[in-house]
């Protein structure tokens, strides 16, 4: 092999493996974003359940958030992120108006979005807490 066969080789080496390189950033992001179902506790089990299923969607790009509540559409902005640091704020909580059974389950979550701080993704879950809290306010489970 030639001299310049050698540094066409070597360049076209370098290219392909930088494509599969990801900083910690955009890893967290792209955990983060998308459709999630939403639960409010660990011990819950919204699998026996299928009239408690709510959705959480993240869209990062668009800094929004939005998905279905028990029987409401909602939506918000996302104000603050901080992916390397785990640091979430959600703001502008809105929602459709429609009343249903399982009202607090809904009106749950709808009141914890807005408290939401920080995140943790673990074991398959994005975790969402508050300020200080070491319990957390939801649980997401990827969709």
């Amino acid at each position: 092999m030639n001299r310049g066969q050698y540094l066409i080789a070597l360049v076209i080496a370098a290219i392909f493996s930088a494509c599969g390189v990801k900083n910690n950033t955009q890893e967290h992001q792209e955990n983060l974003d998308g459709k999630w179902e939403v639960k409010l506790s660990e011990s819950e089990d919204n699998a026996s359940a299928e009239d408690l299923k709510m959705t959480l969607e993240f869209n990062l790009s668009e800094k929004r958030f939005g998905g279905k509540g028990i029987c409401n559409m909602y939506g918000g902005d996302i104000e603050a992120l901080n992916s390397a640091e785990g640091k979430i704020r959600l703001s502008d909580v809105t929602s459709t108006l429609a009343a249903c059974d399982n009202m607090a389950y809904e009106r749950a979550l709808f009141d914890r979005l807005p408290e939401v701080r920080r995140f943790q993704m673990k074991d398959g879950k994005c975790y969402l807490y508050g300020e200080e809290g070491e319990i957390p306010l939801l649980i997401l489970i990827r969709r």
